[in-house]
Formats: C-alpha cells, sequence, structure tokens
C-alpha cells in the first residue's frame, strides 16, 4: 500500500473545494446569503469534514497495515498476526478510550470507530500507537487548529443553537470577523495571518497536514 496514492486524491479533493467556495465568493455577497445558498455552504463543508475525516482515517489504517510513504520509508503491521483493516479498526477504538487491547477482538462496524477527523482524538490514538510513522502522522494530522475550527463550523451547522454558535466565536480573534446568523458565513471570516477567508485558509491547511503525514 502506497500513503501516495491517499495523498494524491485527498489534494484532487481539496482542489475541488477550494474551487467551488472561490468562485461562490466571487459571485456571491458573502454577508447576505440566502437559505439556499446556506444550505449549498453546508452541503460543501460537510463533504469537506468528511473527505478529511476519511483521508485521516485511511493513512492510519495503511500505516497500520504496512505502507511505502511518499519518501519511500516502509511503516510495519501493528499486529502482524492478525493484520487485517477490522483489527486496526478494533484497535484504533481501543486506543482512542484508552482501554485494554484484546490479542484476538476485531471491529466491523465502522459506526463504532472514533471521529476520525478530530484532531484531539487523532492525537490519543496516533500518540498511543506503536507505528513505525507516528512522528509523521502526528505532525501531519493534530498540530494545527484549524481542523478543530472546521468542525466546530461543521458541528454547529448540523445542531445549530446559541452554545455551538459560541464554539465558533471563540476562535473570533483568530480573523477579522463579523456577526453571523448561519454557522457557514463564518467560512468567510478573514484569517488574520494568510489575509485569507477562514474556509480558504482550512482547506490549504488540510493540504499542508497531509503532505506532512504521508511524507
Amino acid at each position: 500500500m502506497h500513503l501516495e496514492a491517499e495523498h494524491r486524491k485527498f489534494m484532487k479533493r481539496l482542489r475541488y473545494f477550494e474551487g467551488q467556495l472561490g468562485d461562490f465568493a466571487a459571485t456571491h455577497n458573502v454577508r447576505e446569503l440566502n437559505f439556499e445558498q446556506l444550505m449549498f455552504l453546508e452541503g460543501l463543508l460537510s463533504n469537506l469534514w468528511q473527505s478529511w475525516g476519511r483521508f485521516s482515517r485511511s493513512i492510519f489504517l495503511k500505516s497500520a497495515m504496512g505502507a511505502t510513504t511518499r519518501s519511500g520509508s516502509v511503516t510495519h503491521p501493528i499486529d502482524p498476526i492478525t493484520n487485517s483493516e477490522s483489527r486496526i479498526s478494533y484497535i484504533a477504538i481501543r486506543l482512542a478510550k484508552g482501554n485494554r487491547i484484546d490479542p484476538l477482538l476485531t471491529n466491523l462496524e465502522k459506526r463504532k470507530e472514533p471521529t476520525w477527523g478530530d484532531i484531539d482524538v487523532l492525537h490519543t490514538i496516533v500518540n498511543a500507537s506503536t507505528l513505525t510513522n507516528k512522528s509523521k502522522l502526528s505532525s501531519g494530522l493534530t498540530l494545527d487548529i484549524y481542523p478543530k475550527i472546521l468542525q466546530s463550523i461543521r458541528n454547529s451547522s448540523a445542531h445549530t443553537n446559541t452554545e455551538t454558535i459560541q464554539s465558533i466565536y471563540d476562535y473570533a480573534s483568530l480573523f477579522t470577523s463579523f456577526k453571523i446568523q448561519h454557522p457557514c458565513e463564518a467560512l468567510f471570516w478573514t484569517d488574520n495571518t494568510s489575509k485569507d477567508f477562514l474556509g480558504m485558509t482550512c482547506i490549504a491547511t488540510l493540504g499542508i497536514m497531509a503532505e506532512i503525514a504521508t511524507e
């Protein structure tokens, strides 16, 4: 298995999201969005978040089963006896909760797996593992705040209330922000460092993180 293929596929998806969000910003007044426009953004955001989660899951599972990184290094299976996706899935579940790992059990239900896009969860799993490329995965998948910001906007879009909206405002000091009525409007806050929209900065950051994780 080669991590290069996963990296290439994920970067293609990011370019799509970047194009969609950029085109949207260029053709709409992002401070006066109607219901249909907000629903489009919700769909785009949901797909971006799911793509990040699928990428993180795939990189961890492939690394844990034995893979070749983009730099040519070879990772070793963390369970060479039962080296299967269902076995690694089970191990990830147990690592996420800090529980003892049974030497034989597996998991066949993805709904029981951890939230792969959550950098706090990823940090726990990766650093508790015996992966030979854990330092790269830890640096690439967990050491930047933007996935957390993206998660807050996505979760607030799915469960909008004053508390979830506040979870977005908690990051407002990092941006030139404006008052939002819908969580997706925060995608167009301006990042104080990149001077680009929050959403575009998140996409760019995910690309950098993916490069590091697969190196």
